[in-house]
C-alpha cells in the first residue's frame, strides 16, 4: 500500500517540475534544446518563463534565479493553525503536497549539511507543522468515508491525492463492512 501513495506522489512531483515558472536571468543564455525543441538565446536581466526542471538546471550552473512562491514557516503553521481549527476542510493551492514535499526536502538536505543549529530547528519546526496538517486533514478524509463512502462530493477543497485516498478508504471500510455483515 506504501508503495502505491509513495506513486501518487511521484507523480505529483513529476506534475510540479513540469509546471512552468519565471526565471530571472542574470547573465545571457546561449540558444539550448530541450526535448528536441530550440530555446533562446536570451540576454542577461531577460524574465523566460520554462518548466520548473529546466529552471532548476539553469539556476545550478549560474544562470539566474527561479520567481517563484517559497513555501515558509509562517505559511505552513498558518495552514496547520486554520486546518485544526475549521469543521470543514480547508482549500489547499494545486500542487500543494508537491511544493510541500519540496520545501521539507529542502530544509533536510540543508539541515544535513549545516552545524547551526537555526536551520535545524526549521526543519522539526516544518516538520511538526506538516504533520499537524496532514492529520487534521486526514481525520476529517477518514470521517468523510465513513459517513459518505465513494461520494466525492462530501470532501471538497481536497487535493488530488487526498481524492485518491478518500476513495480507497471508501472502498475499504465498504468491503470491512460487507465482510461483518455478510454471514452464511
Amino acid at each position: 500500500m506504501r508503495m502505491l501513495f509513495k506513486r501518487v506522489f511521484e507523480m505529483s512531483d513529476l506534475e510540479l517540475l513540469n509546471e512552468n515558472i519565471k526565471f530571472n536571468l542574470n547573465q545571457n543564455l546561449p540558444q539550448i534544446e530541450i526535448c528536441g525543441e530550440k530555446i533562446g538565446p536570451f540576454s542577461q536581466g531577460a524574465t523566460i518563463e520554462l518548466p520548473r526542471w529546466v529552471c532548476d538546471k539553469l539556476e545550478e550552473q549560474g544562470y539566474g534565479s527561479k520567481i517563484e512562491d517559497i513555501p515558509s514557516i509562517v505559511w505552513i503553521s498558518k495552514l496547520a493553525w486554520s486546518e485544526s481549527r475549521s469543521q470543514a476542510i480547508m482549500p489547499l493551492e494545486p500542487l500543494f503536497y508537491a511544493k510541500l514535499r519540496r520545501m521539507i526536502k529542502t530544509l533536510k538536505q540543508r539541515a544535513s549539511q549545516s552545524s547551526d543549529p537555526a536551520t535545524h530547528k526549521d526543519y522539526e519546526v516544518v516538520y511538526m507543522y506538516s504533520l499537524d496538517l496532514i492529520t487534521s486533514r486526514l481525520q476529517k478524509i477518514v470521517k468523510a468515508s465513513l459517513m459518505a463512502p465513494g461520494k466525492l462530493e462530501a470532501i471538497p477543497n481536497t487535493t488530488d491525492e487526498e481524492k485518491f485516498l478518500f476513495i480507497i478508504l471508501s472502498k475499504l471500510v465498504n468491503s470491512w463492512s460487507r465482510a461483518i455483515l455478510e454471514v452464511e
